[in-house]
C-alpha cells in the first residue's frame, strides 16, 4: 500500500490499514526524519520508488506546485502494471482523465477510485460517459463520487465547532490555524 502525503489525513490512513497487515510505504517530503518510525510505515525518499512497488496508490497531499499533475500520463505510466489508484485528496493531482481512462484501458491500472476532479462540475469525456454508460470495459473498475463522503450529522456539528475555534484562536491570540497556502 502507497500512501502519498503522510500528515494528518495520510498518518489517519496509515492508522488504519496497520491492522490488516498491509506492508505501507509512504512518501512526504516534508515529514522529519523519524515520522516513520513514530507511525509506523516503510518511508520511500522518491514517489517512483513507491509508485514502483505499490499495488494501491493512495492519495492524502495538497495540491500545489510540486502536486499538481504528479499523475499525469508520465506519472500513471510509473505505476506497478496492474495497480489501484484512490484520489480522496485534490483532483489537481490527477488532472488528466485521457490518459487515467488510457490507463484503464490498457491495464495498467486495474481500478480507480476518485472522489474529486480537476475541474468540478467536470466537462463531457468519454472516460466518464463510459462510467455513467456501465460500459462493459469499465464495470467495476472505475468509483467516482462528490467529495463530501465526510459528511455525516455529526460532521457537520464538529465543522462548524472547529471553524468557531479557528476564529476564537484568531481573534484571542491572533493566531491563524490551518492556514493553506499555495
Amino acid at each position: 500500500m502507497g500512501v502519498v502525503g503522510v500528515g494528518r489525513i495520510g498518518t489517519a490512513v496509515v492508522n488504519r490499514l496497520k491492522p490488516f497487515g498491509f506492508r505501507i510505504l509512504g512518501y512526504d517530503p516534508g515529514q522529519p526524519p523519524g515520522h516513520e518510525k513514530a507511525i509506523g510505515y516503510e518511508r520511500t525518499d522518491r514517489l517512483d520508488d513507491l509508485f514502483a512497488q505499490a499495488d494501491i496508490i493512495t492519495l492524502h497531499c495538497p495540491a500545489n506546485n510540486q502536486t499538481r499533475g504528479i499523475l499525469d500520463g508520465s506519472g500513471l505510466s510509473r505505476l506497478k502494471p496492474g495497480a489501484i489508484l484512490v484520489n480522496t485528496a485534490r483532483g489537481e493531482l490527477l488532472d488528466d482523465l485521457d490518459a487515467l481512462e488510457a490507463s484503464l484501458r490498457n491495464g495498467q491500472l486495474a481500478a480507480a477510485a476518485i472522489d474529486t476532479l480537476a475541474q468540478e462540475p467536470p466537462r463531457e469525456h468519454p472516460l466518464l460517459t463510459a462510467w455513467r454508460d456501465r460500459s462493459d470495459w469499465l464495470e467495476g473498475r472505475l468509483v467516482i463520487t462528490p467529495h463530501n463522503a465526510f459528511y455525516s450529522d455529526h460532521a457537520a456539528i464538529e465543522m462548524r465547532h472547529n471553524a468557531a475555534q479557528t476564529v476564537k484562536i484568531l481573534l484571542d491570540e491572533g493566531r491563524l490555524r490551518n492556514q493553506i497556502t499555495a
